[in-house]
């Protein structure tokens, strides 16, 4: 390309990647409000930089700690914190995005490949949890690169295949939420390989790149052999799909925008009940999103387009069908938030939508495109609940009860699951809260530490705690637990804690 046109294809990604940061502000601004799950990622990752090593992550036998140990860069950098954590996963989004509006923009002129690429940009709740908490970005960005690498290997030299190949079987090795994402980015693999004036050469790049899935798939099945791993998790049932399919219909509303929903607090949502004229807009923009998706995958049949464009929809089509199929059939569809599992549609949307954006002018694409980045930029902002109308941040009231807490001689804890981790991380584990559960651990030198401490404490978090505020008082008294039935209660914002003495 010509230095005449190289400015407009940079500011291009520009705009793309300034307008995804400026859509998640609220949620960088107002860090301290991450979740367990997310917690555990930054306290593997504390762990990390003092040499404390795990292939799997904390407490799982399927996810690699392939996060954490990005995360522990980041830490290395600029510092563990709450910031840092969320900026870790995001800074892997602002790759994949990038990745993936290059890839699109070999097929199409950059401005028309900024505006299909939006679903990245615009994104309802289910699919920034991953943006925003980890564990999962990396695999989801490793996923990205492989389709970067095999489109470029579709002009390339055969080996080079290979490369895209390797990465598909990494990506799964990194989560095996990438198990979903393979069949599109297989099938891309094969497209990729084909050389439609050659038929021995296609069967010779048809090999090369299967032997890269091959050798790139090593590490993921030797972790998956490995003593500590767990299959229940992976294990898809057909048994599973009357119960899935009465969570599938809101689950892929919330994800393409159709409907939204909003944070009452930290663990319940409610239906968005905005203007009636605005649910209207977004559920038809979520209800053609589909649409769209479904049309440009059938692009890849429109022989009227550049093979390389109908390349690009045979990613961005599969992904609709297996994504569905896999979340019907997986043993982890339990509730609304499990329409997290169908972040891959929205993921490869914009390689759907590249037949669309090369067949239409620019304009008319946008114009199209507009009522859908509007239903998934509702869907996307009003999930973030309270932070809409606090985006100045809030101090730790973890940090102040800390401190509370060490005043009485008190450091471990014990507390729901969505408040223990989270508070341990938020402290520097100053205060180490275990889960009330002990099945739900993560670390067992917590639990180890907790059971020997003479002197703990039960922590209440109004908007996280699935226990009500007189759960551990009634079962004290009850002398139901190790404590004695004397205590003492220490406030610090909207947390109170009981102190607790071992009999």
């Amino acid at each position: 390309m010509n230095a005449a046109k190289s400015p407009p294809r940079v500011w291009a990604l520009v705009l793309v990647l300034a307008a995804s940061t400026a859509f998640r502000w609220p949620a960088i601004v107002n860090a301290t409000e991450t979740n367990s799950d997310a917690a555990v990622v930054g306290l593997q990752a504390m762990h990390m930089l003092h040499g404390e090593h795990s292939w799997f992550l904390w407490g799982s036998g399927y996810q690699t700690s392939i996060d954490s140990a990005y995360a522990a860069i980041v830490f290395g950098v600029f510092g563990a914190s709450a910031r840092t954590l969320v900026m870790s996963p995001f800074s892997l989004h602002l790759v994949l995005t990038a990745l993936a509006w290059s890839t699109i923009a070999r097929r199409i002129d950059p401005w028309r490949a900024a505006m299909a690429v939006w679903p990245l940009v615009l994104t309802s709740s289910p699919l920034q949890t991953y943006i925003l908490y980890p564990p999962r970005e990396a695999s989801l960005l490793v996923s990205m690169a492989a389709l970067w690498a095999l489109d470029r290997a579709a002009d390339s030299r055969a080996r080079a295949l290979a490369v895209g190949g390797a990465l598909i079987g990494l990506a799964c090795f990194a989560d095996p939420y990438a198990l979903v994402l393979a069949p599109a980015l297989g099938a891309f693999g094969i497209a990729c390989a084909i050389d439609r004036a050659n038929a021995r050469e296609t069967k010779r790049r048809l090999a090369v790149f299967v032997a890269g899935v091959v050798l790139g798939s090593v590490p993921f099945m030797v972790l998956r052999s490995s003593a500590r791993a767990t299959d229940g998790q992976l294990a898809l049932s057909g048994s599973l799909v009357a119960h899935n399919a009465r969570l599938l219909m809101d689950g892929l509303a919330w994800t393409v925008g159709a409907r939204a929903w909003s944070a009452n607090d930290a663990m319940t949502y409610a239906p968005w009940g905005g203007p009636a004229i605005v649910r209207a807009i977004a559920f038809a923009g979520g209800a053609l999103f589909v649409v769209a998706i479904a049309c440009g995958g059938a692009g890849v049949f429109a022989r009227r387009l550049p093979w390389g464009v109908r390349r690009l929809a045979v990613a961005g089509g599969l992904a609709l069908p297996v994504t569905i199929a896999g979340f019907l059939t997986s043993p982890m569809v339990m509730d609304l938030f499990s329409s997290r599992y169908l972040a891959a549609i929205p993921l490869l949307a914009p390689f759907a939508l590249a037949p669309i954006a090369y067949s239409l002018r620019a304009r008319t694409f946008a114009l199209a495109m507009a009522p859908c980045a509007f239903a998934c930029g509702v869907a996307g902002w009003v999930g973030y609940g309270p932070f809409l109308h606090d985006s100045r941040g809030r101090p730790s009231d973890e940090l102040a009860l800390a401190h509370a807490l060490e005043a009485s001689g008190v450091r471990l804890a014990m507390a729901d699951y969505w408040v223990a981790y989270r508070a341990t991380f938020l402290t520097g584990e100053g205060l180490v809260v275990v889960p009330s559960n002990p099945a739900e651990d993560r670390y067992a030198p917590y639990r180890a530490d907790f059971d020997t401490s003479p002197l703990v404490a039960y922590v209440f978090d109004p908007m996280r705690s699935r226990e009500s505020n007189t759960w551990m008082r009634d079962r004290v008294h009850a002398g139901e637990t190790p404590f004695a039935r004397d205590y003492t209660i220490v406030h610090a914002g909207r947390l109170s804690a009981l102190v607790l003495r071992r009999e």
